[in-house]
């Protein structure tokens, strides 16, 4: 992907944080008014951060189909995304709410939807707190 005026502003608050953190961390950001994107964002913040939330993800990945997990891959990869970050981007996408015209649903992938609510039921195990931490900062 093209390197924009936000991935600099990243990049300089990264290296920021990195020079004080005594840990591992992970630097999430979102457009302002795009809330509907907090959860897919959290969801990669906490696949790269608590080895137990990826561990149970990474059986969820195991339960798809290979015609579910390629057809999905296929739409990532046609958005540019690479072969190293796509188990992280199916966990993502696949554990936020279903919604009746998303993407996902758009593709028409017979059984998905099951899958999409078990992988949903875990990011809100471990997100719940996270979530409701938020939303009480933003109101």
């Amino acid at each position: 992907m093209d390197p924009n005026k936000y991935d600099t502003i990243m990049k300089t608050i990264y290296n920021r944080l990195n020079s004080i953190s005594s840990g591992d961390f992970c630097l999430i950001g979102y457009k302002k008014g795009w809330d509907f994107a907090l959860p897919h964002e959290l969801a990669h913040a906490l696949y790269f951060l608590n080895p137990d939330y990826r561990d149970e993800m990474n059986q969820c990945l195991q339960t798809l189909t290979t015609i579910q997990r390629e057809k999905i891959c296929q739409v990532l990869r046609n958005h540019l995304y690479s072969d190293t970050v796509l188990e992280d981007e199916l966990q993502s996408y696949l554990s936020g709410e279903i919604v009746a015209n998303d993407w996902l649903n758009q593709l028409r992938i017979p059984g998905l939807n099951k899958k999409r609510k078990l992988f949903h039921e875990v990011f809100m195990r471990y997100a719940h707190g996270l979530m409701r931490n938020y939303h009480n900062l933003a109101a």
